[in-house]
């Protein structure tokens, strides 16, 4: 995934993991039949923050997912230089992404509950 300029995937635990650590700019396409529909909750979350456009697997998928990319790619010249203009604010977007370390988050519960104890 780090050499990709966009990711496409389902939204399980494992691909948005490392979609974040990689901070790759993602099309994500929740399975609908996930349980609690987890994967569109996982989805929703990289997308409301800008790095990930989530697309719906129903009957109108194939014509979403196209247009999607042709969006995505569409070539804008800026100053004589070429540029995928959303894709960049989508690579903008995952790089400001900042994931908590769960090991330290423990460290100041712990700390926390034995100075208040």
């Amino acid at each position: 995934m780090q050499n990709c300029d966009l990711v496409i995937s389902r939204a399980g635990s494992g691909a948005i993991n490392e979609i974040i650590k990689t901070k790759s700019p993602s099309i994500l396409i929740p399975y609908p039949n996930a349980k609690n529909n987890h994967q569109e909750k996982n989805a929703l979350i990289l997308s409301s923050i800008g790095c990930s456009i989530m697309i719906q697997q129903n009957k109108n998928l194939e014509i979403n997912l196209k247009e999607n990319l042709q969006r995505i790619f569409k070539m804008e010249s800026n100053n004589s230089k070429n540029q995928y203009k959303i894709l960049e604010i989508m690579k903008k977007n995952i790089s400001e992404f900042n994931l908590k370390d769960p090991r330290q988050e423990i460290k100041k519960i712990i700390n926390y509950y034995t100075k208040n104890l």
